[in-house]
Parts: C-alpha cells; structure tokens; sequence
C-alpha cells in the first residue's frame, strides 16, 4: 500500500487550489475585464469635460446659404385692455351688481330691492346702506359706481299712510305726524315746513328731502 508524506499532501493541495482558482479566474475574467474597461472610459469622459475652454475644440459647420430656412415673422395679436367696470346705480340689473366682487345673487337682489323702495338713489353713498353689505366690501366697490339718472320723487301731499311708511326713510311716528300736520293746516306748500315740525333730524331730513316735493 503507498502512504503519502505530510509533504506530499501539501504539495498536492496546492495544485488543487491553484487550479481552482485558474478555473474560477478563466469564467469571471471576461465580466471583469468589461467593467474595468467601461469605469476607465467614464473616466475618460470625465476628464474630458474637466479640460480649460482653451483646450476644447469647438467644431464649426458652414452650411451653404440656399439651406437655410428665413425666419417666420410673428403674427402680432393685438392686445385687448380690459374695460374698466361702470355701473349706474338706478339701472343696472341683478347680473350687474354681481360682477362685482363680494356680492353674490343675494346682495344683488337686496340692492335692487333697496333701490325700489326708495324710488331710486339720489346718491351712489346710499347703495352702501343696503343691508348686509359691509362697509369695507362697499368703499372696495365705490369706485365703480356713477348716478345714471335721478331718483323719483314723491308728492308729500298725495300720499296715504301705506305709501309713506314704505319709504325706507319715513317711519310710522313720522307718516303719522305729516299726515296729521296735513289735515290741520292743509296741503304743504314749502317742505321746510316739515323740517320745522322737528320730526326728522339733520341726517335723516338731508337723505328724505330728495325724494319729496309739493306739486306735480
């Protein structure tokens, strides 16, 4: 029977890790050499865009004149400036009234309403008197508001009770009070007469004496 030498068992051993390791380098070489190659053209690459100005080759082409293309001239729009928003307080619909912002189909309607009841505004102050309208949101919108015509007025002698307490300014002490001035001392001929009668302060009188007159 042949007995092997501690150093023979070495020595063979080794040849058998050497050739493993030959075999283990001749699959992988071909995938490691492939990633070695594209890593140095990276690098390549790299160094390329690291170069001066002054070392960078700029390539100039000349193209005959025949190919190249005139320039298309733009087609000028004209530009559309907005019109500024106007409003005529006495005519202007429920649509009108909502172009502006802050007021919605419910404030549009309360002003036109408002403006029924007093026969129309004499002023463009009194559309911010309509209820629920705040007075920042008015003073914001003022600018867009004109007197378009006047306000309708009233014969102070031809009214009834109803007709007067309809009118936003007049309550019923004061619709009472005039009728009863009326029946004592007849038709009113001057309305300072009624300024007199001390019913209407300085405010209120300034805002009822518009819509008021004495004759047809």
């Amino acid at each position: 029977m042949w007995y092997w030498t501690i150093r023979e068992r070495r020595g063979v051993l080794v040849l058998v890790v050497l050739i493993f390791l030959l075999r283990f380098i001749h699959f992988f070489w071909p995938h490691f050499s492939e990633e070695v190659e594209i890593e140095i053209q990276d690098l390549a690459k790299n160094n390329h865009w690291m170069k001066s100005d002054s070392e960078v080759t700029v390539e100039v082409v000349h193209r005959p004149l025949s190919v190249v293309q005139p320039q298309q001239k733009i087609k000028q729009v004209p530009v559309q400036r907005k019109v500024p928003l106007k409003i005529g307080v006495n005519t202007s619909l429920a649509e009108d009234w909502m172009k502006i912002r802050g007021i919605g189909p419910v404030l549009s309607n309360r002003i036109i309403k408002f403006r029924e009841a007093l026969g129309g505004f004499c002023n463009v102050e009194q559309v911010g008197q309509t209820y629920g309208i705040p007075d920042s949101v008015f003073q914001d919108f003022k600018r867009y508001l004109y007197l378009d015509q006047p306000c309708n007025q009233l014969n102070i002698n031809e009214m009834d009770w109803q007709q007067l307490v309809r009118h936003p300014y007049i309550d019923s002490r004061q619709a009472n009070a005039i009728l009863k001035f009326i029946e004592n001392r007849g038709p009113i001929e001057d309305l300072q007469l009624l300024r007199q009668m001390e019913i209407f302060d300085s405010a209120s009188w300034e805002q009822l004496a518009p819509y008021l007159k004495t004759n047809n």
